[in-house]
């Protein structure tokens, strides 16, 4: 069965030629499931246990090829070790397994498509949004509005990066969540595509010139590759965790900047005659530095309420009330500001365990918080409650999980459940 690998890889080595769907991204169904050429099929068509193993690795080496993928590359190529064991060279049995080992494959890889076509839609709407342009583009059209830059420009690709960043661990909270609830539940902030589309265009105009200007090694480092690898590195560059690590509490710091005011410094008194002149020599050489004279309090005056200013319309801005979403109140920016501080994949795998919890445990309550012992499941709470509403609301799954905790505890841990989800918690 030569044939196989030579075929399987040559597919899976030409991605350009794999078919597309309308949005532009690899049709999964089609290449798994063909009837003439699917993945699936061209492995299920090989005769030995041997072939068919060796091609489903070949599968998952290659399309879990990147270090992000490792969590997933580990755990297919785990599930492939225990079909080879548990089949103990049962032909058929083994490609049954295998057939289903590649279904869960194509089925993350379509998921991921749709994911990537949301996530382009969406930052095109907040670009749009940014730049003011209430026209649409038409779905062909590639122009980035309200931006002049090149799309190579380094500084364009760190800004481009880091709303890539935000927009992914959004689009985790809000997939597979009903925009348009039914009933009397109001949506959180936090899991609404339209206020995401939002808060990208308020991260561009406020907050991305100062966090670029920050972070200019990174920009060095991105115009030290060819164009065409610069997303790709600060998209990669910005996963690392050494690198997060670098750059949260930057990111931190231009939060406080940016929507903290500042107090205004005292006014200097105004010593006169000799003594006043002893006076403010002896401060001068007390404190190395002495009080400001009165122009230089006065123009220091003016910028800080200059700077104040910009922080009211950056903090009106954040909790500005839109069409098709519940605004965040005052002194919500600190979800905000905390979501990059969050893993993709660290709240993918919360929200993944509370739902396990949910369908699998006899007793949601202790299996709940023997979990949630030094983890921080706000986000991840919140947003399963909303995905799987039949289980954690109308089954009281939530109630229970929260039961061992009083009042004041699930204030202070949970207080976005407790604003939006009252009568369950």
């Amino acid at each position: 069965m030569r044939h196989v690998n030579e075929v399987s890889a040559a597919d899976i080595g030409k991605t350009e030629k794999w078919p597309r769907t309308a949005q532009g991204t690899i049709d999964w169904v089609v290449v798994f499931n063909d009837e003439d050429a699917g993945i699936i099929l061209l492995i299920a068509s090989a005769q030995s246990v041997d072939t068919l193993v060796d091609c489903t690795a070949m599968v998952i080496q290659m399309l879990f090829s990147r270090d992000s993928d490792g969590a997933l590359r580990a755990g297919f190529t785990t599930a492939l070790a225990q079909v080879v064991a548990e089949c103990d060279g049962d032909r058929d049995a083994v490609c049954k397994a295998v057939s289903n080992i590649l279904t869960d494959i194509r089925d993350d890889r379509t998921e991921k498509a749709a994911d990537y076509a949301r996530h382009k839609e969406h930052r095109r709407a907040a670009q749009k949004l940014w730049a003011g342009d209430e026209a649409e583009l038409a779905p062909d059209d590639e122009t980035e509005p309200g931006d002049p830059r090149p799309p190579d420009d380094p500084a364009r690709v760190f800004e481009e990066g880091f709303c890539d960043s935000y927009d992914q661990r959004f689009q985790i909270l809000w997939s597979g969540i009903e925009q348009q609830p039914k009933g009397d539940l109001v949506l959180p902030f936090l899991l609404l595509a339209d206020f995401a589309i939002r808060f990208e265009g308020i991260l561009r105009q406020h907050f991305l010139p100062t966090m670029t200007s920050r972070c200019l090694y990174l920009v060095t480092e991105i115009e030290r590759h060819k164009p065409e690898h610069r997303q790709e590195f600060i998209r990669q560059h910005l996963a690392d965790k050494r690198i997060r690590e670098q750059v949260w509490p930057i990111w931190k710091d231009v939060w406080t900047q940016m929507t903290e005011k500042q107090k205004l410094p005292k006014k200097p008194k105004q010593e006169t005659g000799m003594f006043g002149n002893l006076v403010k020599a002896v401060k001068a050489a007390a404190t190395e530095e002495g009080d400001l004279e009165l122009a230089e309090w006065e123009d220091e005056v003016e910028m800080i309420k200059t700077r104040n200013a910009m922080t009211a319309d950056v903090n009106a801005s954040l909790v500005e009330v839109g069409v098709g979403y519940e605004a965040p109140l005052k002194g919500d920016d600190k979800y905000l500001v905390s979501l990059l501080g969050r893993t993709p994949n660290g709240l993918r795998d919360q929200i993944a365990a509370l739902r396990q919890i949910a369908e699998q445990s006899s007793h949601p309550g202790q299996a709940f918080d023997k979990y949630a012992k030094g983890r921080d499941l706000e986000f991840a709470l919140l947003s399963v409650s909303y995905k799987h509403q039949d289980m954690f609301l109308e089954q009281k799954i939530l109630h229970n999980m929260l039961r061992g905790l009083k009042k004041h505890e699930k204030e202070m841990q949970y207080p976005l459940l407790v604003r939006y989800l009252p009568d369950y918690v």
